[in-house]
């Protein structure tokens, strides 16, 4: 079925291969329709998106929340890179990295993981047959939903 949409829910990498088991989504005509959770070689068979949104397991990526003052896009890629340099394991030039946009009270939030980890994601996926113009990876975060004071946010990770 062809279909606007796929937004998966990945295992941890160390559990990803094409039979494993594996939340999805789909958006159709503006509608969104959550399927059942099954293999990736099954999903990836019966639907055809135009764009393919991943989302990475909690364990996967490291986040974190710093401040920064406001500056220029140029500006902003780097200050990201002096503020992940002392927190991360690896070199900064071996790891993937996304941030977000600079809130008003100035933190940015700030997500990365190996280069080789998101490369075998992308093995994964292309060895399914997926070749998509569109193809966006998120960390977990960007898929849990927004918590307010009435409905916080939990999540269990492998039952706790």
């Amino acid at each position: 079925m062809k279909v606007d949409t796929l937004r998966l829910r990945l295992p941890s990498i160390h559990d990803l291969t094409s039979t494993a088991v594996t939340a999805f989504a789909y958006k159709q005509a503006g509608v969104w329709h959550v399927g059942e959770p099954t293999s990736l070689t099954t999903i990836l068979s019966q639907y055809q998106p135009r764009l393919l949104e991943v989302g990475l397991h909690p364990a996967d990526t490291t986040l974190v929340t710093t401040s920064m003052p406001p500056l220029s896009e140029k500006h902003r890629r780097t200050a990201v890179l002096a503020q992940i340099e002392p927190l991360a394991l690896d070199d900064v030039d071996q790891l993937s990295i996304a941030y977000g946009p600079r809130s008003p009270s100035g933190d940015v939030t700030l997500a990365w993981l190996p280069r080789e980890s998101l490369a075998y994601v992308h093995d994964v996926l292309q060895g399914q047959g997926v070749v998509l113009p569109a193809l966006r990876f998120y960390p977990a975060p960007f898929f849990w939903p927004c918590p307010t004071p009435a409905k916080p946010a939990h999540l269990l990770i492998n039952g706790r």
